[in-house]
């Protein structure tokens, strides 16, 4: 294996292994944030509950109306969030895989990307010898 094969496919690792830890750092912030929209409806269902355990016989209902209200309030935007957030996933998955070269790798050794896969030039694998050939 010549040493130039050896550092075209560290290159490749190195911007690999940097997208991935970009894509991480997304899938981080966008569990930062659904885990603050918790929060922040937990917070809310807190004051509807303690209203309900308050609330006199004859307000019970309205403030049974209004819990269940908060709830499919709450259940309607979390599904937004995750479908909004599940489609930019979705997109820089597709960016990931493909690549800023069309979805092949640099150093990539597979047939039809201009690298010969029986061990011609840029390729990893050693050419065979004449008497191997038959």
């Amino acid at each position: 294996m010549s040493t130039g094969i050896v550092c075209a496919e560290s290159g490749s690792l190195q911007k690999m292994k940097d997208r991935w830890e970009k894509r991480h750092a997304q899938r981080e912030e966008i569990r930062e944030k659904i885990e603050g929209e918790l929060k922040k409806q937990d917070a809310e269902l807190e004051k509807v509950q303690s209203d309900l355990k308050s609330a006199s016989s004859d307000k019970k209902i309205d403030a049974l109306t209004a819990a269940v209200n908060t709830l499919i309030d709450q259940r309607r935007e979390m599904h937004q969030t995750m479908e909004t957030l599940g489609n930019k996933l979705k997109d820089k998955q597709g960016q990931f895989f493909k690549g800023e070269n069309g979805g092949q790798q640099e150093g990539s050794t597979l047939p039809g990307n201009g690298s010969s896969s029986s061990g011609g030039a840029g390729s990893a694998l050693p050419s065979p010898s004449p008497a191997q050939v038959h």
